[in-house]
């Protein structure tokens, strides 16, 4: 099977081959009209006109773009289990700035091989052995007098209208509790999306290389505020009534698709266990207040995990689908029932008549 994806759709997923098929020059997006300096915003101006507080902005927005242009390339890297080929088209970047370039260059230091394949120079860096099955050649066959059915003669059916596509996050309803006093909204996203890179991330590795793996993987982030998120994340792996969530039988970043009522929901949960007789579906929060009852969740996380319950129920119809909450702040799993979240999510003014409402 050959699946074509982005590196952000192979988070999470590995297979014995991978192609990186365009790892060429990437050109930079033009920067903003407005650029913040210090938190200030201001015009951006010609290149040569631009002041030192315009270009120490401009630079620390190439620097971000840059970091995340690398965290991206380490991502597509480690999806493959034992063959790994990277592939360019057209001229290289001329600072050699390119994915294929830094590839390159680290092959080179480590003694790669210079090899012809099929009249194709190219790199070869390899170790152990790796057994493959007999090339299998297909017969070709002549198409050239094949006819027809009858049915390809006939008009095409008009299309279907597409469904309204919903992201279970989309759902409606308070993320946070009205006494939670932490950051605004876009930095606790943020916040929230470093802590979840870390949760990914770090039970892949040995504890002891935790610090230096969430500096490679932060880079951007300040000493003492990277020390408080490795903290948070490394609480909750640490915490042994949590150690099945994280074991290598156990499923990280799952894209998951369904159609709920006349809408087609897409969304990635974050931890999923498969049973033979239930499935398990974990979603990590990062708020910085966490209710002591289930029955006081916010609604908006209760119609998310609802979302999420139905479209396991269509998925897993004869097993036991399980619903939970996994809190940073105290490391701490709450399981949600069913009942709960179902009539969370028949709440949503978001769903059409058609959706679940039991």
């Amino acid at each position: 099977m050959v699946r074509v994806m982005t590196v952000h759709g192979a988070k999470g997923l590995e297979s014995p081959i991978v192609i990186l098929p365009d790892t060429g020059p990437r050109r930079a997006p033009n920067a903003d009209e407005i650029m913040l300096a210090d938190g200030v915003p201001l015009w951006r101006t010609n290149a040569d006109l631009m002041p030192a507080a315009l270009i120490k902005a401009r630079d620390e927005a190439r620097d971000k773009q840059m970091n995340e242009r690398m965290r991206l390339l380490y991502v597509a890297l480690t999806r493959a289990e034992k063959w790994l080929i990277v592939a360019v088209a057209g001229d290289l970047d001329k600072g050699g700035n390119s994915w294929y370039q830094f590839v390159e260059a680290a092959m080179i230091k480590e003694n790669a091989e210079l090899v012809d394949e099929g009249g194709q120079a190219i790199q070869r860096l390899d170790h152990g052995e790796w057994h493959a099955p007999d090339l299998q050649i297909t017969p070709e066959t002549d198409h050239s007098k094949t006819e027809l059915p009858a049915l390809f003669s006939q008009p095409a059916p008009p299309p279907d209208t597409p469904p309204n596509v919903l992201n279970p996050s989309d759902l409606g309803g308070a993320k946070a509790l009205s006494s939670d006093q932490g950051l605004d909204e876009e930095a606790a996203k943020l916040r929230g999306t470093r802590v979840h890179l870390l949760l990914e991330m770090l039970p892949q590795m040995e504890q002891a290389d935790w610090p230096t793996a969430a500096l490679n993987i932060l880079p951007e982030v300040e000493n003492d505020q990277r020390a408080e998120l490795l903290s948070e994340a490394t609480n909750v792996l640490t915490n042994p009534d949590l150690s099945d969530i994280f074991t290598s039988e156990s499923l990280s970043e799952v894209p998951i698709t369904a159609r709920l009522g006349a809408n087609q929901m897409h969304g990635i949960i974050d931890r999923l266990l498969i049973n033979d007789d239930r499935i398990l579906a974990i979603d990590f929060k990062t708020n910085a207040t966490v209710p002591t009852h289930a029955a006081d969740c916010p609604e908006g996380l209760l119609r998310q995990m609802g979302a999420y319950g139905e479209a396991l129920k269509q998925i897993y119809p004869d097993r036991r689908i399980e619903l939970a909450i996994l809190w940073t702040k105290n490391a701490s799993l709450m399981p949600l029932p069913r009942v709960s979240v179902t009539k969370a999510l028949a709440r949503s003014s978001h769903l059409d008549d058609s959706a679940p409402r039991s």
